[in-house]
């Protein structure tokens, strides 16, 4: 395991853990503004989640072009392709969620209760 965490594959495991932590840190932080929203800033919750979604937009353009642009053959390593794959495919899934979820944030600003 400590093979895999080497430092030339750092770049890799970011990008495997940047669609969870942009997930986690966007939930987090819609939440603690759900009270500046509800009272004279109703434009706040979905600015801050748009910019939340350049996080996991980042990673996948990264983990693109690092497999199928022109770094590809800098990262020819298996553990490096498969980590970058399995962050990028991930990275997807949490964009769509994060997509869905400022959908709802925009649909229902819990303010309504």
């Amino acid at each position: 395991m400590v093979g895999a965490l080497n430092r030339d594959r750092r770049d890799a495991w970011l990008v495997l853990w940047s669609g969870p932590a942009a997930w986690f840190l966007q939930q987090l932080t819609l939440f603690q503004l759900t009270l500046p929203t509800c009272h004279d800033k109703p434009w706040l919750a979905p600015v801050v989640g748009a910019a939340f979604l350049l996080i996991p937009s980042i990673s996948i353009a990264y983990s693109a072009r690092t497999l199928i642009g022109p770094l590809a053959n800098a990262s020819a390593t298996p553990v490096k392709r498969f980590v970058l794959t399995v962050g990028g495919l991930s990275s997807v899934v949490f964009l769509v969620a994060m997509l869905w979820q400022e959908i709802a944030t925009m649909a229902f600003t819990g303010c309504e209760r």
